[in-house]
C-alpha cells in the first residue's frame, strides 16, 4: 500500500458514460464503476478485473440506480476477504429480501455466500477493501457488491 494524503473523490460517472468519459473510474460491469484508492500490488490500471496472488486492494465502487448483478442471479462467492461500507444510497439483497442503506457494513470471509443484489433508486456508493486469504491464493476481483 502506498502512503497518500487526502484527495478529493472525482465526480462519479454519469449514466451511460463511455470509458473515456468516466476516467479515472473504470467499469467492472454494466452500470458498475470502480475508482482505485490503493493497492499493495500496483493494481491501479483500469482493466475491469484484477488478478493478484497476495495483498490487498481498496476501491470506491459506484452502482448506478437499479443496476442488478450478477445478471444470471447466482449467489456470489470468492476466495478473498471483503470489507464493505455503504457511503450513499443502498442496495437490496435479492436472496434475503433485505434492503441496506448508508452506514451498512459487511465483513465477508472467503467462500461466504451473498447476493445477488439490486442497487436502490439512488444508486449505491461504497468503500470496498479486498484482502487475499494468503500467499499463493489467486484472487480475481470482479464485481464485488454494491
Amino acid at each position: 500500500m502506498q502512503q497518500k494524503e487526502f484527495t478529493s473523490l472525482p465526480p462519479r460517472p454519469k449514466l451511460n458514460s463511455s470509458a473515456e468519459e468516466a476516467y479515472p473510474w473504470y467499469s467492472v460491469g454494466s452500470g458498475i464503476w470502480e475508482y482505485p484508492l490503493n493497492s499493495s500490488n500496483s493494481l491501479d490500471s483500469p482493466t475491469g478485473t484484477t488478478s493478484i496472488t497476495s495483498g490487498e486492494r481498496s476501491v470506491i465502487q459506484w452502482c448506478e440506480p437499479n443496476v442488478q448483478w450478477p445478471l444470471d442471479n447466482f449467489v456470489i462467492t470468492h476466495d478473498y476477504i471483503e470489507e464493505v461500507i455503504f457511503l450513499e444510497g443502498g442496495l437490496k439483497d435479492l436472496t434475503l429480501q433485505q434492503e441496506w442503506g448508508p452506514g451498512a457494513y459487511a465483513y465477508r470471509l472467503p467462500d461466504m455466500k451473498h447476493g445477488p443484489y439490486r442497487a436502490g433508486e439512488n444508486g449505491c456508493l461504497e468503500f470496498v477493501k479486498c484482502i487475499t486469504r494468503g500467499s499463493g491464493s489467486d484472487v480475481r476481483i470482479l464485481i464485488i457488491s454494491c
